[in-house]
C-alpha cells in the first residue's frame, strides 16, 4: 500500500506464533494510534510512551505480533475501516463508526477537565460558565454531547496534542482536555490553571471487523487487561507515571466493589 510507505512505522513487536483455541493461529496486526504526549509520543521517528508499550507488552502475552503506526486519529480511523486486519489504539468511543469497526474494550481512562492561562477574569466552576468564554475542546462524542446540550459555541480541536499551544496562544480562552497527567509529571513547559473536572470517559481498542477472528480473541484478552494491568507497572514508571498509573489501579478497584 503506497500510502503506508510515506508513514513513520516501526516493528516494535516480535511474538512467537502461539497457539489459541483449536490450534487456530494469531495474525500480525496493525495498530494505528495518535501521538498524544505523555500517553504515546515520538522518538525518531518510532512510537514510544506508555500506551504504546504497555500495549506491545500485553499483545505480546497473548502472541499477537503488531506494526505500531502513528496517524491523526482521523487518519486511522478512516484507514482501519477500510483495511482488514488494522485496529485502532486509545479511541474515543462514537456512536457513528460503532458500525464500522469493532470496539474490543476500554483500554484506558481518560478524565477530562477544563483548563485556563492563569489570571483568566470570570468564574469558571461549571459548564453553564463556559458561555462567556471562548472554548476549545477535543473533539470527542461525550464532550460534544455535553457542550451542545448546555449550548456552548466551542472549536473542536482537529488533533487533541496542539489544544495547549493553542491555548497559550490565546486562540481561545479555556481548553476542554485530559492533559492532566502531562502537567503533573512536568512535560509541558507552559503553567496554566485547572478549574473543574468535565467527565471520564474510557479510551478503547477498535479493529476492522473482519479481522482474523484469533486475533480479535486474544485482543480482547488485551482490552480486558487493559494497558494498566499488573505486568505494566514498570512501563509507567519509566515514563515517571508510576502515581498516575497507581491512582488509575485504585480506582479501576474502587469501582470494581460491589
Amino acid at each position: 500500500m503506497a500510502e503506508l510507505i510515506a508513514l513513520r512505522t516501526s516493528w516494535l513487536l516480535w511474538c512467537g506464533v502461539l497457539g489459541l483455541g483449536s490450534g487456530v493461529l494469531a495474525a500480525p496486526v496493525t495498530v494505528l494510534v495518535e501521538a498524544y504526549p505523555p500517553f504515546v509520543v515520538e522518538r525518531d521517528s518510532t512510537p514510544s510512551g506508555p500506551y504504546v508499550e504497555a500495549f506491545l507488552r500485553l499483545a505480546t502475552e497473548q502472541g499477537v505480533k503488531a506494526q505500531v503506526i502513528t496517524l491523526p486519529i482521523r487518519r486511522a480511523v478512516t484507514m482501519a475501516v477500510k483495511s482488514t486486519d488494522y485496529c485502532v489504539l486509545a479511541l474515543n468511543f462514537d456512536p457513528g463508526i460503532v458500525n464500522a469497526l469493532t470496539f474490543l474494550g476500554r483500554i484506558a481512562p481518560m478524565e477530562i477537565w477544563v483548563y485556563s492561562r492563569p489570571g483568566l477574569a470570570g468564574e469558571i466552576n461549571r459548564l453553564s460558565d463556559l458561555k462567556n468564554f471562548r472554548v476549545g475542546s477535543i473533539d470527542i462524542a461525550e464532550i460534544r454531547q455535553l457542550l451542545e446540550s448546555e449550548g456552548i459555541l466551542y472549536e473542536a480541536l482537529q488533533i487533541s496534542s496542539r489544544g495547549l499551544p493553542m491555548l497559550m496562544a490565546r486562540r481561545f480562552d479555556v481548553l476542554i482536555s485530559d492533559i492532566g497527567p502531562a502537567l503533573t509529571t512536568g512535560k509541558t513547559k507552559f503553567a496554566i490553571e485547572r478549574h473543574f473536572m468535565v467527565t471520564q470517559v474510557g479510551r478503547w481498542l477498535a479493529c476492522h471487523p473482519n479481522t482474523d477472528p484469533a486475533t480479535l480473541t486474544a485482543l480482547r484478552q488485551v482490552a480486558r487487561d487493559g494497558l494498566f494491568a499488573e505486568s505494566t507497572q514498570d512501563v509507567w514508571a519509566k515514563y515517571g507515571l508510576d502515581e498516575y498509573y497507581q491512582r488509575v489501579r485504585a480506582d479501576g478497584a474502587a469501582n470494581a466493589k460491589p
